[in-house]
């Protein structure tokens, strides 16, 4: 019997997430799920229906800052992230701006997508739109009918409500990690799970 077996037999990870799957709730992967996407990932869902479920990685960012991905745009500093598989040569944003925003979608109270992208240059241009009030991602992560309930029917993940702070402004490094420790007593220790639990 493996290790990971033996980890995930212990922990029952069933019992550990007892929250339903929601626009607006972030699902934080189980520490052996292996993917180039998903390891170790935080997923915000921007929207969860019978049909399907998107949202975007949150904390799979790269280096380069969004004015050196688009040009021209005004300099920026805020990070862009892998939002996910699909579509990756298609650029994604989540802003607190709505009011300045036309065509805005909301995800949470204060969390909206989308909008007119000429225009949300013209504001970060303006200084109307500022660093922690607008993220960018490169691609999306989608869900067909039902694959979603299963995947965490599988424990591969877990569902949590996290502040719109966190969304927008948290440290992404650390952002699995630290999510992980502020759940719960036993995610604590999960946090702490080497990837490769051979390793251990």
């Amino acid at each position: 019997m493996s290790n990971e077996k033996n980890i995930k037999d212990y922990f029952d990870f069933s019992k550990l997430s007892k929250q339903s799957l929601g626009k607006g709730k972030v699902i934080i992967s189980d520490p052996f799920l292996s993917d180039d996407y998903f390891t170790r990932s935080v997923v915000l869902l921007c929207d969860h229906k019978e049909e399907g479920s998107f949202g975007f990685v949150l904390n799979n960012f790269i280096e380069q800052p969004i004015h050196e991905i688009v040009e021209p745009f005004p300099p920026l500093n805020s990070k862009v992230s892998i939002g996910g598989p699909v579509e990756t040569n298609l650029l994604f944003f989540i802003h607190t701006k709505p009011d300045l925003v036309e065509d805005s979608i909301q995800i949470t109270d204060n969390i909206y997508m989308g909008g007119s992208f000429e225009q949300i240059q013209q504001l970060i241009e303006l200084g109307k739109i500022k660093e922690g009030e607008i993220r960018f991602f490169l691609g999306y992560s989608g869900w067909g009918e039902k694959q979603l309930e299963e995947e965490l029917h599988k424990n591969a993940w877990f569902v949590a409500n996290v502040s719109e702070d966190t969304i927008m402004t948290y440290d992404h490094k650390n952002m699995w990690e630290k999510l992980l420790e502020n759940m719960s007593k036993k995610h604590k220790v999960i946090s702490s799970f080497p990837s490769n639990p051979n390793l251990n």
